[in-house]
């Protein structure tokens, strides 16, 4: 492998939302192991380490061919940043959601003019949840709930089906789960360090091939340096044995896996050690390509099984472009960090379209078009929120005590209530036409 000299100074990828759809698509790729003969203890450390392993292989070639330690450093430093910062226990949060859809011709009037609303609340720090939704259609609500987890119950509120709030005591199922630990945010952390220190020693014996390509991204001709490493059973498996000795040689980690599968630290060494020695069953070639601007700056990245192409992914001055193309299926999503475009058609014919606009941080608005049948159109906001959401629970009651009468009126109620709906009638009368 080469040795690029790169600026220190030099930023390996443009930004972090292009570093955030990267180490998106790397999950992408799998490989296959035989099941682990002990399977009782296995299982839960196998779901563990497995995520590590699969999101790691495959996240760690995005920034191995940096071979200059600093800006090597540097990249994984960055992707390892974006994680932990999307990952917090402590925030309180909302979300708030709308979808609109609009039909296409007689054929799809039940699609016609439909609203749906919902609110979403995580208040972390005092372990509750709100949710909240309304259907309407042609601007009319039909239907509305809202839900809230708190104190070990579950309140539900059907403000125009039933006059009074509900609730179901989940105390038994929380004694339950009491013997589970508690997931804590300095475990999760210390597992993203160890998995960084995985990612750095996992291709310490592999070189990829060298070549220059050029690919079209946004109507223009761009060259790229790009490095192929090719994954067989032989390279699969040193990546894999590189992995799993760093950690098994951390006794911290092992003692967090440990306490989160219900095993013992033995157990669990014991296993990963299994793992390690199994026979691999991995008769499949793959080259994943990382496509880089001057052999220094990360550009993208490209997917191949057995010399037939799954995807290509191309960054260029700030515009993405990704691709799926094969003989079926033709899907393209590019665009800026502020505005997306795809498109997918199948043998030749398009099925969707659409685009994703970042109307600000946390606020996007995604709209559809499917041919001839409808078009939607989602707005989701996400902001952080002293109050999620609540209801008034002072004379709830609870569920497993209502009266025959007061199940059957609720249920009367909701029948009424969905019977204004067209699309409810659709369904109803396709399933009297089945008969």
């Amino acid at each position: 492998m080469e040795n690029n000299e790169v600026n220190p100074n030099n930023n390996l990828v443009n930004d972090e939302n292009q570093n955030v759809q990267t180490t998106q698509m790397t999950e992408n790729v799998n490989y296959q192991e035989e099941p682990v003969k002990k399977k009782n203890k296995a299982l839960p450390i196998i779901i563990i380490v497995g995520v590590l392993v699969v999101f790691g292989v495959v996240a760690f070639f995005v920034t191995r061919m940096f071979n200059n330690t600093k800006p090597y450093e540097q990249a994984i430093d960055q992707i390892f940043k974006i994680v932990k910062s999307n990952y917090n226990t402590s925030k309180s949060y909302k979300i708030n959601a709308n979808l609109t859809l609009n039909s296409k011709g007689e054929d799809y009037a039940f699609l016609d003019n439909i609203s749906i609303d919902t609110t979403t609340g995580i208040d972390a720090s005092n372990n509750k949840s709100f949710f909240a939704v309304n259907y309407s259609e042609a601007g009319k609500k039909l239907i509305g709930l809202e839900s809230l987890i708190d104190n070990n119950k579950i309140y539900v509120q059907l403000k125009d089906i039933y006059s009074k709030v509900l609730y179901y005591d989940i105390s038994d199922m929380s004694e339950e789960l009491a013997g589970t630990p508690k997931v804590e945010t300095e475990d999760i952390e210390y597992l993203m360090d160890t998995f960084e220190r995985m990612l750095k020693a996992s291709l310490k014996d592999e070189s990829p091939k060298k070549e220059n390509v050029t690919a079209k991204v946004n109507n223009q001709d761009v060259s790229y340096t790009a490095y192929k490493y090719t994954i067989n059973k032989t390279s699969g498996k040193r990546i894999s044995n590189n992995m799993f000795n760093v950690l098994l040689n951390d006794e911290k980690a092992i003692s967090i896996i440990s306490k989160y599968s219900n095993q013992s630290q033995n157990d669990v060494t014991s296993t990963l050690k299994d793992m390690l020695n199994e026979e691999d069953d991995f008769d499949q070639s793959c080259d994943l390509i990382i496509y880089t601007k001057g052999g220094s700056i990360f550009s993208g990245l490209g997917l191949s099984v057995e010399n037939m192409k799954i995807f290509d992914f191309y960054v260029n001055n700030g515009y993405t472009l990704f691709t799926v193309n094969n003989e079926e299926i033709n899907f393209t999503l590019e665009g800026t960090e502020k505005n997306q475009t795809f498109r997918l058609e199948v043998e030749k014919n398009e099925l969707v379209s659409g685009s994703i606009v970042k109307n600000n941080t946390d606020d996007y608005t995604l709209t559809v078009d499917v041919p001839e049948i409808l078009t939607a159109k989602m707005n989701i906001k996400k902001e952080d929120a002293s109050s999620i959401g609540t209801i008034d629970t002072t004379n709830a009651v609870d569920l497993s005590k209502l009266s025959d009468s007061e199940a059957e009126t609720i249920t009367t109620n909701i029948t009424k209530a969905l019977e204004k709906s067209k699309i409810y009638n659709y369904f109803m009368s396709m399933m009297e036409d089945s008969e």
